[in-house]
């Protein structure tokens, strides 16, 4: 997913969440992927299936169907995470669950950021 602000994430095949460094005006193809760790106190159970990046935030979906949300983990200037040292991973972890379904009967598939930082999704019912 590429954010407004050209902040680029995937998820590898392997369940990794990824961001790309180095982006700006000269570097247009960046200078390194970072891997970024999932740590929500009491949950080993998260692999990433969708992901969607806005202006200051990153939104991701789990192979569970449940909603994550990452507050200010993008590229700025001076290509830096706004949390953390580049290789201390650990602060760049800061996943909120968005507990929207307490009963586990939403099932979300895909999700995707608005202009204005609107979230949209799709959603299965079991």
């Amino acid at each position: 997913s590429v954010g407004p602000r050209g902040q680029l994430w995937g998820i590898t095949p392997q369940g990794e969440l990824i961001t790309r460094t180095g982006i700006d005006n000269d570097n247009m193809i960046g200078t390194e992927w970072l891997e970024v760790s999932i740590s929500i106190g009491g949950m080993d159970d998260i692999y990433p299936t969708a992901l969607t990046v806005s202006s200051d935030s990153v939104w991701m979906i789990d192979c569970k169907g449940r909603v994550f949300f990452h507050k200010g983990a993008s590229v700025y200037p001076h290509n830096t995470l706004l949390l953390t040292d580049r290789h201390d991973t650990s602060a760049t972890s800061k996943w909120v669950h968005m507990v929207m379904d307490p009963d586990n009967i939403i099932h979300f598939k895909s999700l995707s950021c608005g202009p204005e930082n609107q979230v949209f999704t799709t959603a299965l019912y079991a």
